[in-house]
């Protein structure tokens, strides 16, 4: 379990991107800008949206679900 998490950590530690694991209350994902969501047969997806409010994407994000991307080709 979690693979798929260490690969995101590993890659997002060698693009210089600080991530970190932890529990976040629910009040608090509500109030983020952007998430995304990771699993082994998905990769790394940004999500569009949370409880039908707009999400963006940080560059930062995209150029890690791109690397990911390139590493399941």
């Amino acid at each position: 379990a979690g693979v798929t998490r260490q690969v995101v950590l590993r890659e997002a530690a060698a693009l210089g991107i600080a991530l970190r694991v932890a529990e976040i209350p629910m009040v608090a994902v509500r109030k983020c800008t952007g998430l995304a969501i990771s699993n082994a047969r998905l990769g790394l997806l940004p999500m569009a949206q949370l409880d039908g409010r707009p999400l963006r994407a940080s560059s930062q994000l995209l150029e890690l679900a791109a690397r990911l991307e390139t590493l399941e080709n």
